[in-house]
C-alpha cells in the first residue's frame, strides 16, 4: 500500500489549507487523514482507540458520503509460521464470556477500527502494534480495504465487533478532539499541544426488558 507523505506549506493560510484537504478525494484524502491523525495521536503500539476516533471525526467532515463508523471488539492475527505464532486482542474472558459491566482494566486487550458504509475496513494502527510485537510487517503503512477476514503480509486478520463494548469519555475529550481535528485539517495547533483526552471503554450494563 503506497503512503503519500504530507508536506506542509507555510505560504498557505489556515483557511486555504483546510479547503485543500476538503478538495482531496478518495484514497488520497484517506491517506492524508490517516498519516496526520497518527501524528496527532502520537501513535504507538496499543493506541488504536484515540487514532480511530480522530480519523472517524475528520472523515465525517471531509468524506461524509463514505460513512466511516467506529467499531470496537476483538482482533485475532493468525500466522501460518509456527515460529512466529499468533496474537489476539480480545477483551472477553478466557472462556469467551463477557466480563461484568464496567470500565475495562488498563491492561485489557481489545481493538478498534473503522468501517465505511460499503463494509470496507480501515485500520490505522494495527501494523504499528504488530511491528512492535516482532512481526515482519511494514509499520509505515496501514490496513484499508476488504472485510473483517483477510490475508495481509503473510498473516490472517480476523476482526469481530462486540456490541457489548461502549465508548466513554467523549464529552470530556471534546477540547482535545477539536484541536486534533484542527491539526489534521490545517496543521494547527502543534500536535504535542492538544491537551488531554479521556477516551476509554466499558462493558455495557445488560438491557433488561
Amino acid at each position: 500500500m503506497e503512503v503519500m507523505p504530507f508536506v506542509p506549506s507555510g505560504k498557505k493560510t489556515k483557511k486555504k489549507r483546510e479547503q485543500s484537504v476538503r478538495r482531496a478525494t478518495g484514497e488520497a484524502l484517506i491517506d492524508h487523514v490517516v498519516m496526520r491523525a497518527q501524528l496527532a495521536a502520537q501513535l504507538a503500539p496499543g493506541l488504536c482507540l484515540p487514532v480511530c476516533v480522530l480519523v472517524q471525526r475528520v472523515l465525517a467532515k471531509t468524506l461524509p458520503a463514505r460513512g466511516f463508523a467506529l467499531r470496537l471488539g476483538s482482533l485475532h492475527v493468525l500466522s501460518r509460521d509456527p515460529e512466529t505464532g499468533s496474537i489476539s486482542f480480545d477483551p472477553r474472558n478466557p472462556d469467551g464470556t463477557t466480563p461484568a459491566p464496567g470500565r475495562l482494566p488498563s491492561d485489557t486487550p481489545f481493538h478498534a477500527w473503522l468501517e465505511d458504509s460499503r463494509g470496507e475496513l480501515l485500520d490505522p494502527s494495527i501494523l504499528v502494534t504488530l511491528h512492535a510485537e516482532g512481526y515482519d510487517v511494514d509499520s509505515e503503512t496501514y490496513v484499508h480495504g476488504g472485510g473483517r477476514d483477510f490475508d495481509l503480509q503473510g498473516l490472517r486478520f480476523v476482526y469481530e465487533e462486540l456490541h457489548e463494548l461502549e465508548l466513554l469519555g467523549v464529552k470530556e475529550s471534546e477540547e482535545h478532539l477539536d484541536r486534533a481535528v484542527s491539526f489534521v485539517l490545517t496543521g494547527e495547533p502543534h500536535a504535542h499541544n492538544l491537551g488531554p483526552n479521556f477516551l476509554d471503554l466499558a462493558w455495557r450494563v445488560p438491557h433488561r426488558a
